[in-house]
């Protein structure tokens, strides 16, 4: 457990995270109903700059799990001046973003301590009355599954021979945003084949990989808000899919992008 020996060491430019971090780790000890601290992302990997947020995750007593998640809220705001705080509860695992006025972002999710299922790669834990994070974990959503990839590939043929459909149209705006839909899943495709971590975040997760592996000629799918532009981009991506397992509807989506004037 690294604790405030951890938050102390953190480097001069990630200042307020380190005063905001020693903050939270207070408010949390001195309450029994919260059990465990950690902190995931960038920051516990060390690849955290100035703009970086705080990714935390909060482990409560069950038996003290309402009272404590309802008084929340206004815990967070007592760590510094808000600008604003997003709460999504009444779900499993209840979210808290906040936005302090010094530029500092809080993103906390809390859990039951009986969810618990140990620690998982590259996490910091901040606090761990009951030895809940001691045991390495691994999560099913570090690596990919078949029917995940299955998933991926599908969604991005599909979203492909959507964004045909809309070129037909004229109606340039959904066609783009099928193409960026595309994208996301062929980036999601090549970070299980890269064997980076949590695969299925796509460019966030390739990109905070080390030497950031993206597919070649992956710029020659951007395109501009322009018919012949969309086409010649939604090409160059189906190409780039090519290189990895295909869905029955590939050979069907590419001869729609061949002759993006035929029949929806």
């Amino acid at each position: 457990m690294e604790g405030v020996g951890w938050i102390s060491s953190l480097p001069a430019d990630l200042g307020r995270q380190q005063e905001l971090l020693l903050r939270l780790l207070e408010e949390v000890e001195q309450d029994e109903r919260f059990r465990a601290l950690e902190v995931q992302c960038s920051l516990a990997r060390g690849a955290a700059d100035e703009l970086s947020d705080i990714d935390g995750g909060l482990f409560v007593a069950d038996d003290a799990w309402d009272s404590a998640v309802r008084e929340l809220p206004n815990r967070l705001k007592r760590l510094g001046d808000v600008v604003d705080m997003l709460v999504r509860d009444g779900v499993e695992t209840p979210y808290f973003f906040t936005q302090y006025e010094d530029g500092t972002q809080l993103d906390l999710l809390a859990q039951k301590a009986s969810k618990a299922r140990g620690r998982v790669p590259n996490s910091v834990v901040l606090m761990d009355r009951d030895h809940l994070l001691e045991a390495p974990w691994q999560p099913r959503s570090l690596r990919a599954r078949a029917v995940e990839l299955r998933e991926w590939s599908f969604f991005a043929w599909l979203a492909l021979s959507n964004l045909s459909k809309y070129l037909r149209r004229g109606s340039l705006w959904e066609a783009w945003m099928q193409l960026e839909e595309a994208r996301g899943h062929l980036l999601r495709l090549h970070a299980a084949k890269t064997s980076v971590h949590y695969p299925g975040f796509g460019l966030t997760s390739l990109l905070d990989a080390p030497g950031r592996p993206l597919p070649d000629g992956l710029e020659s799918t951007v395109a501009r808000l322009d018919r012949n532009d969309l086409a010649r981009a939604a090409a160059a991506l189906a190409d780039l899919l090519d290189a990895y397992p295909l869905p029955a509807l590939a050979p069907f989506v590419r001869a729609r992008l061949t002759s993006p004037d035929a029949p929806s």
